[in-house]
């Protein structure tokens, strides 16, 4: 049986997707480490080479190690390099593996059947002829191979999320400065339309919502105490509009993790708690068995934080701890996956 020669970017897995081909599957799989060591090196000094016939090269990549311009242009090349050395190769993506399995499953076997039944009608090469597969030297007893996984993040729009979407509210007209007790009605139509399209929203972004009908961007002692009341008589008028913490929202509004959108980019403490914790469980269930700096560093992404500061490292810390001690994640720090 020709084998096929399967390739990791990272650190070997312990269970790849050729090795899962489905039922009725028998596939000799080859499985190498992606380092400096090219599939044709014969004189590794960390390796060593294993002659004989492959049917199929295949790459599995993933959108963590994908996600730079250069990784993708070394792959475009080494594709060419591999192909001129007769490999025939099939590329699985991460994404894909994890959001549409059966068709990726289908393509797989296809390719590989493809590839066993055109080698079956080509002569045995030389010993000296054909492609050498470079595969990694057995880990010692001491020292197993670590599992890693990745993102299956590739920047399209996810089912589990939504563009955020802001409250207009130019056009309104105001007699009263914000302060007096006159602005309260207002204020309080002001909070329900914003509510109607961003709830659930934090408190200090409900009120600079309506300071813009003012046009006032700093929210003073006065200001805030007239805030606090508009908001207050809201709750106890409309028993739609609940309030958890920090967060307002409107009764049965659902939480979906929502991307930036409308012109809105928000910061960590301008998203509710219950929010970033749907995303991380989002997450999670596309790449089980992330480690926390993966997940956190892929969150920080989806809601268009390219940087991760100490106030996006806290509160990722404290949403983690949360949902641990809920039931609903473990594996903590090292291999988080869903309960």
């Amino acid at each position: 049986m020709p084998c096929v020669a399967l390739d990791t970017p990272g650190r070997i897995r312990t269970q790849s997707p050729v090795n899962r081909g489905g039922a009725g599957t028998s596939w000799d799989v080859v499985v190498r480490i992606h380092g400096t060591t090219s599939w044709n090196d014969r004189d590794s000094t960390s390796h060593f080479a294993m002659p004989g016939r492959f049917a199929l090269g295949i790459d599995c990549d993933g959108a963590m190690y994908h996600s730079s311009k250069a990784a993708r242009d070394r792959d475009r090349l080494r594709e060419e390099v591999l192909r001129g050395l007769g490999w025939e190769l099939h590329r699985i993506w991460g994404t894909d593996w994890y959001r549409n399995r059966p068709e990726a499953e289908g393509r797989l076997r296809e390719a590989v059947e493809s590839s066993i039944a055109a080698m079956a009608e080509e002569p045995e090469p030389d010993d000296d002829e054909g492609p050498i597969v470079v595969v990694p030297e057995p880990p010692s007893a001491a020292e197993p191979p670590r599992v890693t996984m990745e993102s299956a993040d590739d920047g399209q729009p996810r089912e589990w999320a939504a563009p955020y979407r802001r409250a207009h509210l130019e056009g309104h007209l105001y007699y009263y400065e914000m302060h007096e007790p006159e602005s309260l009605g207002l204020l309080q139509r002001l909070f329900r339309e914003t509510l109607e399209a961003e709830a659930p929203v934090q408190r200090e972004l409900l009120y600079r919502r309506a300071s813009t009908v003012w046009g006032i961007e700093r929210i003073g002692s006065r200001i805030r105490a007239n805030l606090d009341r508009a908001l207050g008589g809201l709750l106890r008028a409309d028993r739609d509009v609940e309030q958890d913490g920090d967060t307002i929202t409107l009764r049965d509004r659902l939480v979906v993790p929502r991307e930036p959108g409308d012109g809105v980019a928000r910061k960590v403490a301008e998203v509710p708690p219950a929010e970033r914790r749907m995303a991380l469980l989002e997450i999670i269930a596309e790449s089980p068995g992330m480690t926390e700096t993966e997940l956190t560093t892929h969150t920080a992404r989806f809601f268009g934080w390219n940087r991760r500061g100490s106030d996006i490292a806290r509160a990722f810390e404290q949403d983690l701890l949360k949902l641990q001690e809920e039931g609903r994640i473990n594996g903590l720090p090292d291999r988080i996956v869903l309960s």
